[in-house]
This record gives structure tokens, C-alpha cells and sequence, in this order.
């Protein structure tokens, strides 16, 4: 965050990779909150058509389908 800033969207990657790390370890709740930290990083960053937000929504998504 020091390097990058708190809205780069490199930071933002980086909590979706932690939020698939729970995701696959069946922490389905913290992935949601960890996928929703990225969420708002990537739409002010790069914009709410950006293939990455879009991700990002369905991330959120299968980690509630999986509650």
C-alpha cells in the first residue's frame, strides 16, 4: 500500500487473489469481505465497465452461493 497507494488497482488484485485463497479454503465469509474491500479500489480506479469489477461482482457472488 506504501509503494502503490490505498486506491492502485495492483492493491486491489491483491485482495482478490487473498479472497480466492479463503474462497478455496471454504472461509466464504471472509472472501465476501475481502472481495468487497477490492470491489470500490477497482471502480475508482479503472471504471464500473472494467472487466476486473465485473469479476470482482461475480466473485462476491459464488462466495454467497457457497453460504
Amino acid at each position: 500500500q506504501a509503494m502503490h497507494g490505498e486506491d492502485s488497482p495492483d492493491i486491489a488484485a491483491s485482495y482478490t487473489n487473498i479472497g480466492c485463497a479463503y474462497h478455496c479454503k471454504g472461509d466464504y465469509r471472509a472472501a465476501i469481505e475481502i472481495f468487497t474491500k477490492s470491489l470500490p479500489i477497482f471502480v475508482s480506479s479503472l471504471g464500473e465497465a472494467h472487466p476486473d469489477v465485473a469479476s470482482t461482482h461475480s466473485n462476491i457472488g459464488l462466495a454467497y452461493l457457497h453460504l
